[in-house]
């Protein structure tokens, strides 16, 4: 976000703490430890590879914990994948050539 325009630098910072506001509200945000986790899964969300992003966003993940065991599943499926001959993950990224099983996710 970045102010433009003829808009002052003061309201520019209104605009910024009513978005982050927005966002807290959204995310369910009421104290430092929630804003803390909601932080750290951002930043581990963003620190993924386009289709490891697209393969754990899908699984709605609740918590950074979550969202490392989908992308550890995501690392499984695509080495059996790799050892069972099978090139490539699919049109999304997904590994979904091989059949699905309860992992209790």
């Amino acid at each position: 976000m970045h102010r433009t325009g003829q808009s002052t630098y003061k309201a520019f910072l209104t605009n910024l703490r009513e978005v982050a506001e927005r966002y807290y509200d959204a995310k369910g945000i009421k104290s430092f430890g929630t804003l803390h986790c909601a932080f750290i899964m951002k930043q581990y969300l963003s620190s993924l590879p386009d289709n490891v992003r697209a393969f754990v966003l899908s699984k709605q993940p609740e918590t950074a914990d979550q969202a490392a065991e989908y992308s550890d599943l995501f690392f499984e499926l695509s080495r059996i994948n790799k050892d069972n001959g099978i090139h490539g993950m699919g049109t999304q990224g997904n590994p979904g050539l091989v059949p699905s099983r309860n992992t209790g996710l």
